[in-house]
């Protein structure tokens, strides 16, 4: 492996002391600092399974590129035509999403005398809410990128932060989860933002597949900060109070497709504490296992002998 810059401290969730170093690699074109190569550790927590990128970009860094002309925002086009094609293209896309919400939630309708709020936070130019609105729902959207929340603006109402008032009824997270410095402050005020009961929908990268889908690069890059597992999920919501009910890795799942590189978990606000899942860290241990028995040579990627100790170690 890579030398690091600087040694890992605590968990980036969960604040456990010295989390696992599980693989050290260089990023030599990296869009968020102007620095050339830079040495980036995956660390992994035993407690709460989290796996995420060492060091994490500032929160100077994230703003200024999710809102510059050559960043994020910048590959959204000015041509109007253009904008609603995609818009349309998405609000498909995501209805059937909505589908497999109900599916496996048992989401009720909106009608007169119920009516349902959804917030999308990371909303892109709307199309996830499009797919709400059509189906009655109120619609509200948090979008760095001005070009992006332009265009959804033209449909749904678009707010500055995340309100702590208890009104939502679903809220969304998909391609934003992985982009952020810190997801657990996140996910603890979207939590405040629910309705008891209320429903949360993640869409993030899918640690568990690596060793089919083999893309590292987009499990961790200079804009994808955490990767994930269902485990790490899981612990991730519970410590908001929020139970993952429902997973894309399940059997249960209401369509598979096997080597996904994208992970949904679907979560229902509860009422007290919940527990962290046993040996979390596990299924991380296992997909670097997996990954590193597929490679041609043996550095600088993991080497499965030695992840395994350490699984057996931690998992003991």
């Amino acid at each position: 492996m890579f030398p690091l810059l600087s040694p890992p401290a605590g968990c980036a969730v969960c604040g456990l002391p010295s989390p696992v170093v599980l693989h050290v690699y260089p990023v030599n074109h990296n869009k968020l600092r102007a620095t050339g190569q830079l040495n980036v550790a995956l660390v992994g927590c035993s407690r709460c399974g989290i796996v995420y990128a060492h060091p994490r970009p500032t929160e100077a860094e994230l703003a200024a590129y999710y809102s510059r002309p050559d960043g994020w925002d910048g590959r959204i086009t000015e041509d109007e035509s253009e904008a609603l094609r995609r818009v349309e293209r998405l609000r498909r896309k995501h209805t059937a999403d909505l589908d497999r919400l109900r599916a496996v939630t048992g989401l009720p309708e909106p009608s007169p005398g119920l009516p349902l709020r959804a917030l999308d936070v990371g909303c892109g130019v709307g199309g996830w809410l499009s797919a709400l609105r059509a189906g009655g729902w109120d619609t509200y959207g948090i979008e760095p990128g001005s070009r992006a929340a332009a265009i959804a603006a033209r449909e749904h109402t678009l707010l500055d932060g995340i309100p702590a008032d208890s009104s939502f009824d679903l809220v969304i997270l998909h391609h934003t989860l992985e982009h952020l410095r810190d997801p657990a402050a996140t996910i603890r005020e979207l939590a405040a933002a629910l309705k008891p009961g209320g429903i949360i929908w993640i869409s993030v990268p899918n640690l568990e597949t690596l060793g089919t889908h083999r893309d590292l690069d987009y499990m961790s890059s200079d804009k994808h900060v955490f990767t994930f597992t269902t485990e790490s999920i899981r612990s991730l919501l519970a410590l908001a109070g929020i139970e993952l009910v429902a997973s894309s890795m399940d059997s249960s799942w209401p369509v598979q497709q096997p080597g996904w590189k994208r992970l949904i978990g679907v979560g229902v606000l509860r009422d007290g504490p919940l527990p962290l899942p046993d040996a979390p860290l596990e299924p991380a241990l296992a997909a670097f296992a997996d990954y590193a028995s597929g490679c041609a040579e043996p550095q600088p990627r993991p080497r499965p002998s030695t992840l395994r100790r350490l699984a057996r170690r931690l998992i003991r």
